[in-house]
């Protein structure tokens, strides 16, 4: 096939294998597809690689076509940001853009780039995630059902995706030019991430580069760490939704102090990190206080350079936890103050990243809906209430706008 494609064209579809057990037929992590009836259990990967399903979507890309379930990617580009898409595009030549092949994706004939998330196995239970991610909340969910309507239903999982044929199948494409993503739940305490590294290791793979997503809470973790140094690359996203009181009251049952320590294991094993930070109303009155921290632990590793840089995206869903549903005054006035910090350091932070967190902090300044303060107050006191916390507690700022509403919202039942 010719190597003029079109300016449209994402390469996911012929280089990205992107595996969950729930998501059926989806091309990537940020496509809008709807879940397939693919089962676990029928799942061939090789087969589907080469699919009906997968050629069409290979054809229209070739084509130029801009597919809705793309949306995301598009609005992110017209939003002025970075997007999957083009990072899909980056990968492509990094590989040295073989040739595309409707049926096979490439000349090559397998997937190049992987992202993993073999099942929802955590250790945490995230007050914005969903049990798709942590079976942690699922388990909480069961015992209190009311929790359903804040971070979704129950789904059932099946770990035989990873089978040992379909685990061959994604690692024999792989090359010193291939990215092996792993996310979960939390991809340190799952065996089958281990499973992928001995085979990796194994077939002497070694010069791949490795990029895992964790909490920072897996402290006995010596053995993923003596995997890791084998490998010739590796990165780590550090998800870190603030400090103190308010990372422990989101990121239940983490303790900031030890993830302190983890945070600096990641650190001296990895050739590259950064953190994620999703900016939600039970933080926006972290940030502040957050960027002088990563600030003195940067300049404490070295003076130099930002060690340990950050990513700060805006929590798009569940919609409770919006920073919509702060009053607007209020939260104006916060993004002010984070804004008029004169640190140069915290600004270069504030600046240098893929979605820069000065930009989404201007785009929280024009922003005017008035969200619903009802939600987030009825969401917090129901986890309080299953997690025998309270707001005030963890986060006064946000009980403060909705302390009244919350105070007066009955105590659900749980079951014993």
């Amino acid at each position: 096939m010719s190597t003029k494609h079109h300016k449209n064209i994402c390469y996911a579809p012929f280089i990205h294998k992107y595996i969950h057990p729930n998501d059926g037929p989806q091309i990537c992590c940020t496509s809008s597809e709807p879940l397939g009836d693919h089962t676990a259990e029928s799942l061939d990967l090789e087969n589907y690689w080469k699919s009906e399903y997968y050629q069409d979507i290979r054809k229209r890309m070739v084509a130029g076509e801009k597919l809705d379930i793309c949306n995301e990617c598009w609005s992110l580009e017209d939003d002025g940001y970075e997007s999957d898409r083009l990072m899909f595009n980056e990968k492509y030549d990094k590989h040295n853009r073989p040739d595309l092949d409707i049926v096979k994706g490439t000349e090559i004939g397998k997937p190049l780039d992987l992202d993993i998330r073999p099942t929802n196995l955590c250790n945490l239970k995230c007050r914005m995630c969903t049990p798709k991610y942590s079976n942690q909340l699922a388990k909480e969910q069961k015992k209190n059902p009311y929790l359903s309507k804040w971070s979704g239903h129950t789904v059932e999982f099946s770990p035989n995706i990873m089978t040992e044929k379909n685990i061959e199948h994604l690692i024999s494409g792989i090359t010193s030019n291939s990215d092996i993503k792993f996310l979960g739940g939390e991809p340190t305490i799952m065996p089958e991430v281990s499973q992928i590294l001995d085979r990796l290791i194994e077939i002497n793979m070694t010069e791949c580069h490795i990029s895992i997503t964790t909490n920072c809470t897996n402290f006995n973790n010596q053995a993923m760490f003596d995997k890791l140094a084998k490998f010739k690359g590796v990165s780590a996203q550090l998800s870190i939704d603030g400090m103190g009181k308010t990372l422990e009251y989101i990121r239940s049952p983490i303790h900031w102090e030890k993830a302190q320590e983890v945070i600096t294991q990641w650190v001296n094993i990895t050739s590259g990190r950064q953190i994620h930070f999703t900016l939600q109303a039970l933080n926006l009155y972290n940030v502040y206080d957050f960027l002088f921290w990563l600030a003195e632990y940067n300049k404490a590793i070295d003076d130099s350079m930002i060690t340990l840089p950050a990513e700060f995206y805006i929590l798009e869903g569940p919609s409770w936890a919006s920073i919509k549903n702060l009053p607007v005054y209020a939260r104006h006035k916060e993004v002010e103050r984070i804004l008029s910090i004169t640190d140069p350091y915290i600004i270069r932070l504030m600046n240098e990243s893929q979605r820069p967190l000065k930009q989404c902090l201007n785009t929280l300044l024009e922003d005017l809906d008035t969200g619903n303060r009802f939600r987030l107050a009825r969401a917090s006191k129901e986890f309080d209430t299953a997690r025998k916390q309270h707001i005030k507690d963890y986060v006064p700022e946000v009980y403060t706008h909705i302390g009244h509403i919350y105070e007066q919202i009955p105590t659900p039942k749980t079951r014993s």
